[in-house]
C-alpha cells in the first residue's frame, strides 16, 4: 500500500514550517535507523519474532522468496545476525542472510521420504534454500534403493533439476547404509554430487567401517564423501586422535546433522577449521527442510569460519 503526503496551500506559515521540521526529524530517524540496521552486531531476528507474536499473520519476505510464516519459523531463524539490505514499505523488507541456505540432506519417497523428489524441491525453492542435495537411502534393511534404482534414482533426480527454473540449485547424493552394504561397484556408475556414509562409529567394528571409508576415498576422490550424522561416542578417547587425523588427511566431510543433533558429542568440541563440513535436515516431509540454524550457529560459536562448510 502507497501513502502520499498531499500539502495544501495554507496561510499559516507556521503550519507549514512544523510540517518541513517534522518531515526533518522523520527523515533523520529513517537515516539512523538504516545506520542501526547496517550495524551486523545489531541484527537479530529475534526482534522479528517477538513481532510476530504480536502478529503471527505477518509474512517476512527473505532472500529467494523465503517466507516464515509462523512464530516456529521465525523462533528457528531468531538467532541468525542478518545485514538488512532493502526496507520495504511496510513493516518487513527483504533481507539477505549472509550465510548460504543449504540443506545437504533430504530424503524423498525413494526412500522412506514421505514426499516425491519435485515435491520436496518445489518446497525447498518456496522456503527460499539456495541449495539442496537430495541424499536417498542405499540400504538392505530399511526403505532405500537398490543397485537396480541408481538409474531411475539419477535419471529422475536429473530431469527435475534441468528442467525446473527456481533459483535452487539441485545435487544428487546418497546415503549408504555401511551396516548392510559392502559392494560399491554400482556407486561408481553414477556421478554423484555427495555421497554420505551412515553408522560408520555406530557398533563395536568401527575401525574396520572406518577403513572401508578410506579404501573408498582412495579409489573414487573425485567424489565428495562424508560421514552422515555421526558420533564418536563409541570411539575410545586413545583412538580419537587417529580418527581425526584420518579424517583431515582424506578430506572427509563431516555432517552437522540438524535431524539427529550429531554435533552434541563432546569431540565436536575439538573440531577446527582444519575440517570439512557438510550442514543437513535429514529431512523426510517438507516441514523439516532448511532447519540448519543450530548447525550455523555451532560452528560460528566455535570460531570456524562458514568457508569450512563444503561447497558442492
Amino acid at each position: 500500500m502507497y501513502y502520499s503526503l498531499n500539502i495544501y496551500y495554507t496561510q499559516d506559515r507556521t503550519t507549514v514550517i512544523r510540517l518541513v521540521v517534522t518531515s526533518i526529524k522523520i527523515i533523520k530517524i529513517i537515516y539512523l535507523l538504516i545506520k542501526y540496521l547496517f550495524s551486523y552486531e545489531n541484527i537479530k531476528l529475534v526482534s522479528l519474532f517477538y513481532l510476530a507474536r504480536i502478529d503471527p499473520k505477518i509474512t517476512f519476505l527473505f532472500h529467494k522468496g523465503f517466507q516464515a510464516r509462523s512464530t516456529d519459523n521465525l523462533k528457528n531463524l531468531a538467532s541468525v545476525k542478518i545485514i538488512p539490505v532493502f526496507i520495504g514499505n511496510a513493516i518487513g523488507g527483504k533481507f539477505f542472510p549472509l550465510v548460504r541456505i543449504i540443506d545437504y540432506h533430504i530424503h524423498t519417497s525413494f526412500s522412506d521420504g514421505m514426499f516425491s523428489p519435485r515435491d520436496m524441491i518445489l518446497a525447498a525453492a518456496e522456503r527460499g534454500i539456495q541449495e539442496v542435495c537430495i541424499t536417498d537411502h542405499h540400504s538392505v534393511w530399511k526403505p532405500a534403493l537398490s543397485d537396480i534404482d541408481f538409474e531411475d534414482y539419477f535419471t529422475t533426480l536429473d530431469r527435475i533439476r534441468s528442467h525446473l527454473s527456481l533459483g535452487t540449485k539441485v545435487f544428487i547424493g546418497i546415503e549408504v547404509d555401511l551396516s548392510s552394504i559392502d559392494s560399491f561397484d554400482m556407486l561408481r556408475e553414477f556421478s554423484w554430487d555427495l555421497v554420505l556414509f551412515e553408522y560408520v562409529f555406530a557398533q563395536p567394528e568401527w575401525e574396520d567401517r572406518l577403513q572401508t571409508v578410506l579404501n573408498f576415498k582412495k579409489k573414487y576422490p573425485h567424489y565428495n564423501l562424508g560421514l552422515a550424522h555421526t558420533r564418536f561416542t563409541r570411539v575410545p578417547e586413545s583412538k580419537m586422535e587417529y580418527v581425526f587425523e584420518k579424517i583431515r588427511e582424506f578430506e572427509i566431510i563431516i555432517e552437522l546433522n540438524t535431524g539427529y543433533g550429531n554435533y552434541m558429542d563432546k569431540w565436536f568440541n575439538y573440531l577446527d577449521d582444519a575440517f570439512w563440513f557438510s550442514i543437513g535436515s535429514d529431512a523426510h516431509h517438507k516441514d523439516s527442510l532448511g532447519n540448519t540454524t543450530l548447525a550455523i550457529n555451532f560452528l560460528k560459536e566455535r570460531g570456524i569460519p562458514l568457508n569450512r562448510i563444503v561447497k558442492l
